[in-house]
């Protein structure tokens, strides 16, 4: 009898917990909804820190004396940005090196259940463009952290869909699913903006370490 009393507890604490984040996203939405309406109204645009279409690393200089090794550049990349947990860890992102691929792999929930779903993407960083990284936007963090642009995207160069998504979920009546594409970007996320633009250059450096280069026009 304790024990499903217990239990009976924590399912209402779990929605409770839900109905929060609910209305926290819902006055963020009508936040963002009046701030564009007030931004209209005088002709102006809403201020965004990074454009979409700006690249963090495009005017990115050599500097002279020793540079980081690949060991060094995806340590410090993981400092800032692997094993990201989020509220009640319902989202965790990894970072790591697979010879000269770039993992990500993200995971939403506990893998195994319904609501769960398991995304690997690999990166092959030779045939990305040091020279054309961007800041990203996800409403997922935004909704758990308050941070815009967190994100870090690398692009391939040519648009060529080289980088390999895999994604593993269950969907409503618990049926196992597997599916395989080609994208021509990732993103990995980070523990604010100003880390992000610092990994950025260091995405940079770690592509031009295998072998990538920078498109000349």
């Amino acid at each position: 009898m304790f024990r499903g009393e217990l239990m009976r507890k924590q399912h209402d604490m779990y929605r409770v917990k839900k109905l929060r984040v609910f209305f926290w996203l819902l006055a963020v939405l009508i936040a963002l909804s009046f701030t564009d309406q007030v931004f209209a109204e005088k002709g102006t645009v809403a201020p965004d820190p990074i454009q979409p279409s700006e690249s963090v690393t495009k005017d990115l200089k050599d500097t002279d004396g020793p540079k980081p090794s690949k060991e060094e550049t995806i340590a410090y990349i993981q400092e800032k940005c692997d094993n990201m947990k989020f509220y009640d860890d319902k989202i965790i992102d990894r970072v790591y090196l697979e010879g000269c691929n770039l993992i990500l792999l993200g995971t939403t929930g506990k893998f195994g259940e319904k609501d769960s779903a398991r995304v690997k993407k690999t990166v092959p960083l030779a045939d990305m463009d040091p020279g054309v990284i961007r800041l990203g936007f996800d409403p997922a963090r935004v909704m758990y952290t308050g941070f815009i642009n967190s994100g870090v995207q690398v692009n391939s160069r040519n648009e060529e869909r080289k980088i390999s998504v895999v994604r593993e979920s269950y969907d409503s009546d618990g049926k196992y699913r597997k599916e395989e594409i080609k994208e021509v970007s990732a993103t990995f996320h980070c523990k604010n903006e100003t880390m992000a633009q610092k990994v950025a250059k260091a995405a940079a450096r770690l592509i031009e370490v295998c072998g990538g280069k920078k498109e000349l026009f």
